[in-house]
């Protein structure tokens, strides 16, 4: 298992590689995100980590993949990519314009997402900054090309009736509870796998989030990391437990007792007093979550989502009932309100409609009069 210190060192020098190769500095990448001038400097120095919707669109940023920020790969696809769109051109190195790369972005765009074009640019752009380095060009055409923008990101979402059918569909299914708590409290993958009996008072009725469980691939090895907190100090958070989770909750954890007097010393100790194990004590893989939810929601004719939107659809339910923002974001546990806001904006009519009520009730317009000319 990876130690969780040597994983967010990983993390951070891997950003600082990929930022350098883009030429950005840390300043312009946080305001490019659309967050504060030091966001970059506080993740580089290790005063903070992004969450994952944050880090994808550090990626989408950065013109890589998820995959491919953790296994380097990506390079020679765009090599069989770039080379056949210029070769039939008969362009020279010297001759290379940039309205031509332009034109290649273009071209991809069709048929690519914009993370493809964006890694296509930052690999054109390193291959020729060398060429100028050794006198083959004089300038680096690529330096007056528009860098491709990440595309807004735009979550999907499951309305209250598709929830219900969801719930339905999972009845008796592994992964049933799993689901039910992404769903009502919009709890990260990480902190569902991550959740510990230690952390559910049924007397004072709180669920605490403080651990998380991950899993990622580093040179090609899988591997899984664990931590006793959330990856900010807002994630930490604890959240009123209701009567319908708390009663699955408590059949878990009889099923989980049975089953360790059961096994006796074949049960694993290793992951004593997580929620997730499974019949002989072995952590339930956050992969297999991943790819066992939207084999359910195939099984049972469900519109396809990822299984990170059930937070997002949580979020969509609570705006629809007019929850302010501020309170959605720490029932989410984002560190800002921006990011709140950032995603879920678009959702908020309920806040739009009653603006528009309190300002039509507090200033009287006078009677329309036929407009004059200009």
């Amino acid at each position: 298992m990876l130690q969780v210190a040597e994983y967010e060192n990983f993390v951070r020098k891997r950003i600082t590689q990929l930022r350098h190769r883009l030429h950005v500095s840390e300043h312009k990448m946080s305001l490019d995100l659309g967050k504060s001038g030091s966001y970059m400097r506080s993740i580089s120095i290790g005063k903070a980590l992004p969450s994952m919707h944050e880090f994808l669109r550090i990626c989408e940023y950065l013109g890589v993949t998820r995959q491919e920020f953790f296994t380097g790969a990506g390079d020679e696809t765009d090599r069989i990519n770039i080379i056949p769109y210029f070769e039939p051109l008969g362009v020279t190195l010297a001759g290379l314009q940039p309205r031509q790369i332009q034109s290649f972005y273009l071209h991809e765009a069709e048929t690519l997402k914009n993370t493809s074009i964006l890694r296509f640019h930052a690999n054109l752009h390193k291959a020729l900054k060398y060429a100028v380095r050794i006198d083959l060009i004089a300038s680096n055409p690529v330096d007056k090309v528009d860098r491709p923008k990440p595309q807004a990101f735009m979550a999907s979402y499951y309305s209250a009736e598709e929830m219900e059918k969801l719930f339905e569909a999972a009845q008796g299914h592994k992964l049933e509870l799993i689901i039910q708590l992404a769903a009502f409290y919009g709890l990260r993958r990480a902190e569902v796998m991550g959740l510990r009996w230690e952390a559910i008072d049924f007397e004072a009725k709180t669920l605490t989030i403080r651990h998380i469980v991950t899993s990622t691939r580093i040179d090609g090895k899988k591997i899984l990391v664990e931590a006793d907190r959330a990856k900010t100090k807002s994630s930490l958070r604890t959240l009123p437990l209701v009567d319908p989770i708390a009663e699955r909750l408590k059949a878990v954890k009889e099923q989980q007792e049975y089953n360790q007097k059961i096994c006796g010393n074949c049960y694993n100790q290793e992951y004593l007093g997580y929620v997730f194990v499974d019949a002989m004590g072995n952590l339930i893989q956050p992969d297999s979550v991943t790819t066992g939810f939207p084999q359910l929601l195939k099984e049972n004719g469900l519109r396809r989502i990822r299984f990170h939107d059930l937070r997002h659809s949580c979020a969509s339910l609570l705006l629809k009932e007019g929850v302010p923002m501020k309170q959605i974001q720490e029932w989410l546990g984002h560190s800002d309100i921006s990011t709140t806001a950032n995603i879920y904006a678009h959702l908020d009519s309920q806040s739009k409609n009653l603006s528009a009520r309190t300002m039509a009730n507090t200033l009287t317009l006078p009677e329309a009069q036929p407009i004059k000319k200009w």
